[in-house]
């Protein structure tokens, strides 16, 4: 396999071992997608490995809930709560981690809709576009004004309708023709 672009420079599948990745096409994006597989070591290496390449002023991350971490105080604080009372609970840890070793000055941003809405009685597809579409009044927001690394799971950079999933994702959608903006897909991901 090796690495699939779909646009020069614009959306790039990598292996999970970081083979033919080059990190290069980030330095001088001011918005990067990266979808990853949650919870995968491989891939959240690759992502750490971004971050610092990239250099963003903010990173939007799914797996951190509502959290916002400006400091690394704020993320030790958090790290000491209980897994299970974390979104994403140990990816949720993982990213803390993270946090509190990196030595760059960067916010980090909890993307996910929270609400006590009973998402048993809505379909999956409901599900995602209500996500994706709170995802992306935040990126929408923070783009005016900062360079932007957002990651999510690979699913939601799909780039095809389906019946479960309703609409391609409007994160790789509204994202792929922006000459500023690069999309970085996990070659392990569920969908096209």
């Amino acid at each position: 396999m090796g690495r699939y672009i779909e646009k020069p420079n614009k959306v790039v599948r990598y292996l999970v071992n970081n083979q033919n990745l080059d990190l290069s096409i980030v330095h001088n994006a001011n918005i990067v997608i990266v979808g990853e597989q949650h919870g995968n070591l491989d891939d959240m290496s690759t992502v750490f490995k971004i971050i610092e390449r990239m250099k963003p002023d903010i990173v939007l991350v799914e797996a951190l809930g509502d959290y916002v971490i400006n400091s690394k105080v704020k993320a030790k604080e958090l790290y000491r709560l209980s897994e299970e009372s974390h979104y994403y609970q140990g990816l949720t840890k993982l990213w803390l981690e993270y946090i509190i070793s990196n030595k760059q000055n960067v916010i980090y941003k909890g993307i996910e809709l929270i609400t006590d809405q009973d998402y048993s009685k809505i379909s999956l597809k409901e599900q995602f576009m209500l996500r994706e579409d709170h995802w992306m009044g935040i990126i929408d927001k923070e783009i005016l004004t900062k360079r932007v690394l957002v990651i999510v799971g690979d699913t939601h950079l799909r780039t095809i309708e389906t019946k479960e999933l309703g609409r391609a994702s409007p994160l790789y959608t509204k994202f792929l023709n922006r000459t500023d903006a690069v999309i970085i897909r996990t070659q392990q991901g569920e969908i096209q």
